[in-house]
């Protein structure tokens, strides 16, 4: 098997570490590089909130890949939402 899983992490935006997750243009540039390796069904997940899934048959597993800023206490925009700031649940 030879798979790749791509994920964001807190230094794919600018500033580092702060994700407004009401808008797209964080980390927009990573994101279009990275989508190759994103499930097409799963691109709309990625594209605006950093995170999907992806289903290995060959393994009978699902790498979820979530987007490490929804959990970064530096990211000052969680206090807005501080239940679920990035629609996760």
């Amino acid at each position: 098997m030879n798979e790749t899983f791509v994920s964001l992490g807190n230094h794919d935006s600018y500033p580092n570490g702060q994700w407004n997750f009401e808008e797209d243009e964080p980390a927009e540039g990573v994101r279009n590089l990275l989508k190759k390796w994103v499930p097409n069904e799963q691109w709309a997940n990625y594209d605006s909130r950093g995170y999907y899934y992806k289903d290995v048959p060959e393994l009978s597993a699902r790498v979820i890949s979530i987007n490490t800023e929804s959990c970064d206490h530096h990211n000052m925009y969680l206090w807005a939402e501080l239940s679920d700031p990035n629609g996760l649940i």
